[in-house]
């Protein structure tokens, strides 16, 4: 895997790391090729970052080691990214494990999914390490997964055809995300662990209707890993939009926002 062992939040993989069973092969861009051939890798699997490394793919067609390209993040519907483990398990000889997998996800998002509107308004984005603000585009997967779960996402009108995440400048972003009543940050580039540490990087943020009434989650730290998981991701949502006392709601991959890190 192209990323090493301190940066995994799966317990499952770091369990595997630690006991040999899987191995470091050096970051996307840069793969230990002679660790790979020592090793007899018969297939590298990658994503659709490795586009912009054609250089690495050549690499590989060099050496004989034959590479597959997983596009699960160009799938427009949340569900269909889940169904890309129906590939894993054809290649790994687990048919019938994978499909028992995606019945039980596609079981989990048809209860999580609201029969009708929460009303609740919610607004996700995050900040970068270098301070520039993002916000989900209105045709992200993740918006969908907002709207199947119930909510309202206040940020609709941008990119409505469009996944991934529109830049703005802060005043923009304040007066997208001002109103509603849910804030879900991406805990990505500048990360809070608290509401004291988001108001001290921006004392603006104090205005926002989400930070002055609590209602800030951070997406956990293996959010971006736990692709296989987006059911469990819309059930959560569906969780904090529908509480009577989201104060004590616990949640698995939306993690709430304290005021104060203790």
């Amino acid at each position: 895997v192209a990323t090493d062992v301190e940066d995994w939040y799966i317990a499952s993989v770091t369990e595997a790391m630690k006991a040999g069973r899987m191995g470091y092969s050096g970051s996307f861009q840069e793969p230990d090729y002679e660790k790979m051939v020592e090793q007899g890798i018969e297939l590298h699997i990658d994503t659709t970052m490795i586009d912009t490394c054609p250089e690495v793919k050549e690499k590989f067609a060099e050496l004989s080691i034959p590479s597959l390209v997983e596009i699960s993040s160009k799938e427009s519907h949340p569900l269909a990214r889940v169904e890309w483990v129906k590939l894993m398990g054809v290649l790994f000889g687990k048919e019938t494990e994978a499909e028992e997998y995606f019945d039980n996800q596609k079981a989990l998002m048809e209860r999580a999914m609201a029969a009708e509107k929460s009303g609740v308004t919610v607004a996700m984005g995050y900040i970068t390490s270098s301070g520039k603000y993002y916000a989900r585009n209105g045709g992200d997967y993740l918006v969908q997964m907002i709207e199947m779960a119930g909510g309202e996402y206040v940020c609709a009108d941008i990119a409505p055809e469009k996944s991934g995440n529109t830049s703005m400048s802060f005043e923009e972003w304040y007066a997208a995300f001002q109103d509603a009543d849910y804030l879900f940050y991406w805990n990505f580039g500048n990360k809070f662990y608290s509401i004291q540490e988001m108001i001290a990087y921006e004392p603006l943020l104090a205005d926002l209707k989400a930070v002055k009434e609590g209602h800030v989650w951070i997406t956990s730290p293996d959010f971006s890993q736990a692709t296989s998981a987006i059911s469990s991701i819309v059930s959560d949502m569906n969780t904090i939009l529908f509480s009577e006392n989201p104060d004590e709601v616990t949640t698995d991959h939306l993690l709430k926002l304290p005021l104060t890190t203790e």
